[in-house]
């Protein structure tokens, strides 16, 4: 369901305001689409609530609170044992029922441990 972005047009023609009203619904669509992958795209839309560490002191996984009070899980999918810094995760979003899983595939990196490549993340 998207939001209401707009004051629906009542005056003129009734075939001019739909039309209009039509443009600007599609409109609003699009905009609650853009705004809810903002959400689970942007940087510090979650918080950790909880936490397991492994031995070397790596989070593995962890409770999340996501800004529009969606619950998750943070799992570290890869773990790089040469720099003990994890290069790829899955996080999920929950909210009304509707799970969804936010995945930052393998970073890449130098010799010196600098990410080089950090792919796009990908949300299913």
């Amino acid at each position: 369901m998207s939001q209401n972005y707009h004051t629906p047009i009542v005056a003129y023609s009734q075939i001019v305001v739909a039309a209009i009203n039509d443009a600007l619904g599609s409109l609003d669509a699009q905009l609650t689409a853009i705004t809810a992958l903002d959400v689970l795209t942007m940087p510090g839309t979650y918080q950790f609530v909880a936490l397991t560490y492994d031995s070397d002191n790596i989070i593995t996984t962890g409770s999340v609170v996501w800004i529009d009070g969606a619950t998750g899980t943070f799992t570290t999918v890869t773990k790089n044992t040469t720099w003990f810094a994890i290069d790829g995760y899955t996080v999920t979003h929950v909210l009304g029922g509707v799970t969804q899983t936010v995945t930052q595939p393998d970073v890449t990196r130098d010799a010196f441990g600098r990410v080089t490549v950090w792919p796009v993340l990908v949300v299913s």
